[in-house]
């Protein structure tokens, strides 16, 4: 009997071992990063002092960037921010949000709450300059493109105000 049950026991553990998430795609891709084709590229998010190495992901929208910490970022296919999460130690999670109606007026929300707004106009295809509500100074929102791709993107943080950059490591001076 005890060699009976150590066999169902042995079948049933293996059975659990090769376990896979056909159905959830994204979390597969996430959990094994070699089917991520971009796997090999690394970015640098910098904000002041703070400086952490990002890893690319292609979503259905755009592009979200994790970093070792749980820090992300989500930039849309457009070159346009969309979220930033956990940066520099904080656990706020700030998202991006246009009007549908004119889509250079920006809502800040941070943590689910409204937090501030942008009234923007568009420099270039790929460059937004805008006035934010709680920051005397201009607001500028960046895409950099070189050789049909986006390389780097320069925004301003919502709390602190100081620049925030993105870029692909192979394209830094």
């Amino acid at each position: 009997m005890r060699h009976l049950i150590l066999i169902l026991l042995i079948f049933g553990l293996s059975g659990c071992l090769s376990v896979r998430v056909p159905q959830l795609p994204k979390v597969d891709r996430l959990i094994n990063p070699s089917d991520n084709p971009r796997k090999d590229e690394r970015w640098l998010l910098t904000h002041g002092s703070y400086k952490r190495t990002m890893v690319p992901i292609d979503i259905r929208v755009g592009t979200i960037f994790l970093g070792g910490s749980g820090e992300y970022i989500v930039i849309d296919d457009k070159g346009v921010i969309k979220t930033q999460a956990r940066m520099s130690g904080s656990q706020n999670i700030y998202n991006w949000r246009s009007d549908r109606e004119n889509p250079l007026l920006i809502t800040i929300f941070k943590n689910s709450s409204q937090y501030s707004k942008d009234r923007c106009t568009e420099v270039t295809d790929f460059e937004l300059s805008c006035s934010r509500i709680n920051i005397a100074n201009k607001i500028t929102y960046k895409a950099i493109r070189e050789d049909n791709r986006f390389v780097g993107y320069e925004w301003q943080h919502p709390s602190t105000g100081k620049i925030v950059t993105l870029k692909d490591k192979r394209w830094i001076q």
